[in-house]
Order: C-alpha cells, then structure tokens, then sequence
C-alpha cells in the first residue's frame, strides 16, 4: 500500500493563514474596544480625583480646627480660589486644588478684595463654618461636598 505524499501546493493552501474577513472582524472588535475604554476610564478618574481632593481638603481642615484647640488660639484656613490654594496660616501647610476642578465656597465673611476668604477656628472648638463644592466643569462624576459645622467644627463629607 503506498501513501501519497501531499502536495505542495495542498501544504502552502492550507497554512496559509487568515483570511480578510477575519482580520477584518479582528479589526472591529479592537475598534470597538478602543472606543468604549476612554468612555468607562473618564468618569473613574473624575471620581478618583475629586476623592483625592476632598480627602486632602478635609484633613486640612481638621488640622486647622485641632490646631486651634491645642494651641488656644484662633487659627485661620486661608482659601485662595484664584489660585486654588489652601493654607493653613502660620505654617507651611498648604494644598494646591487641581486645575480642572471647580471649587465654590459659602463662608461667613464675604470675600476680600484679595479675592481670599478665611475660615476660622476658635480656641473653644466652634468655627466659622461652611461649605465646599468641588465638581469638575462638564464631568459625569458626581461632585463632593465638605460641610464644617460652626458649632463643632466638624466636617462632614457629602456626595
């Protein structure tokens, strides 16, 4: 019994390897993908964002208010929004807010003609109070909010 041997031409048909429809399709799906990463990736890093923020803001604030109680003394936060800083007067202590975040601020006082605003923390643990919102201008996340009681001078988080 003799076996035939495959041609050649039988070979090089058969690994040929893939067709156009198929790395046609192969090219859609990447598409697709590429398309729909950017869309699920934008609202996490908003939100990671304004997260980092709020967190950053909230200590500071809490340092200023424990500051105040230790020291017996009033200690001043001040907020500048034209250049999004926040400092803790008297020290180095400072946060720089994020270019593409909104900040808006409700305090007691209005503000100077600096355009700086103080929030301030008395030796009795009260405070000035007030409220910030920062949200990103056109995002989809969901802003925060940091409320600090000018009874306690707590602050609490709110979405």
């Amino acid at each position: 019994m003799t076996r035939e041997r495959p041609t050649s031409r039988a070979i090089s048909h058969a690994s040929s390897g893939f067709t156009l429809i198929e790395m046609l399709v192969v090219l859609a799906i990447l598409a697709v993908s590429a398309a729909v990463v950017p869309l699920a990736v934008g609202p996490v890093r908003e939100r990671t964002l304004l997260a980092r923020s709020s967190a950053a803001l909230a200590d500071l604030i809490a340092r200023a208010h424990a500051a105040a109680i230790r020291e017996g003394h009033t200690t001043r936060l001040d907020v500048d929004l034209e250049h999004r800083t926040v400092v803790l007067a008297g020290t180095s202590q400072r946060i720089r807010l994020d270019p593409s975040l909104d900040v808006f601020l409700t305090t007691a006082q209005e503000v100077g003609r600096d355009g700086r605003r103080s929030l301030l923390f008395l030796p009795d643990g009260t405070a000035t109070g007030g409220r910030f919102r920062l949200s990103i201008a056109g995002g989809r996340a969901p802003g925060r909010s940091l409320s600090m009681s000018w009874l306690t001078g707590a602050v609490s988080r709110e979405r």
